[in-house]
């Protein structure tokens, strides 16, 4: 039983030395007192993630801005109808109403939700989707390695659908991935400052028709940047 238990003894040793030795990405060893920065901590000889984990991947996903968004920032109603939507999200999420009142806000803290859940879901302005589509034509890349996470993921945000040029090539760009993520049933939040119609009438009205299958949401107010 002594040379069980001295065996045991060790293995843990070694398992913690070997945890202890890999910090995670993008963290330094003092940034976590639990782990020492690992990203893992041992119990009962075996190696579990630590809850620093769900931290850094919502500051990986993230925009710098947006790291502090948490559904507790919003009002009891708005928190009662997103988590609602969380519980049976359907086709999507539409985060509509005017210029700086929240809408990305909302969207990260969404994020933050689903990855304290140990759920997935991306970030992606729309703007940097057109913008790595063109770099993949620059440089005769393949444009399905670009849309891959936007097709293939769990959840995404699409953030400020119809800010841009509103070009041909920017218009198809927004139409083929709302349109594959809705064939495929993998939920969608887009935030806009436009409303279904303006949709229709600047974008695509096929883009607006399969928005419109989406829950609604619009916020309003005050410039939430200027509060702030």
């Amino acid at each position: 039983m002594e040379a069980t238990a001295t065996i045991a003894e060790r293995a843990e040793g070694l398992l913690r030395q070997m945890v202890s030795a890999t910090p995670s990405p993008n963290q330094s060893p003092s940034e976590c007192e639990i782990c020492n920065g690992a990203g893992w901590v041992v119990v009962m000889g075996l190696a579990n993630p630590c809850e620093c984990q769900r931290e850094r991947a919502v500051r990986h996903e993230l925009p710098p801005r947006y790291h502090s968004a948490r559904l507790s920032n919003f009002s009891a109603a708005i928190r009662e109808r997103v988590l609602r939507w969380l519980a049976d999200p359907g086709d999507g999420l539409l985060l509509c109403g005017p210029v700086g009142c929240g809408k990305t806000f909302l969207s990260a803290a969404i994020v933050r939700e689903r990855i304290e859940a140990r759920r997935k879901c991306l970030f992606r302005a729309v703007a940097q989707l057109y913008a790595e589509l063109r770099e993949a034509f620059r440089v005769n890349a393949s444009e399905a390695e670009v849309l891959r996470p936007y097709l293939n993921s769990e959840m995404i945000v699409l953030d400020d659908l119809g800010a841009g040029a509103l070009s041909d090539f920017e218009r198809r760009a927004a139409l083929d991935v709302v349109n594959a993520r809705l064939n495929s049933l993998q939920p969608t939040i887009v935030t806009t400052n436009l409303e279904l119609e303006e949709i229709a009438k600047k974008l695509d009205d096929r883009l607006a028709s399969r928005l419109s299958t989406y829950k609604p949401l619009r916020l309003a107010g005050v410039d939430r940047r200027i509060t702030r």
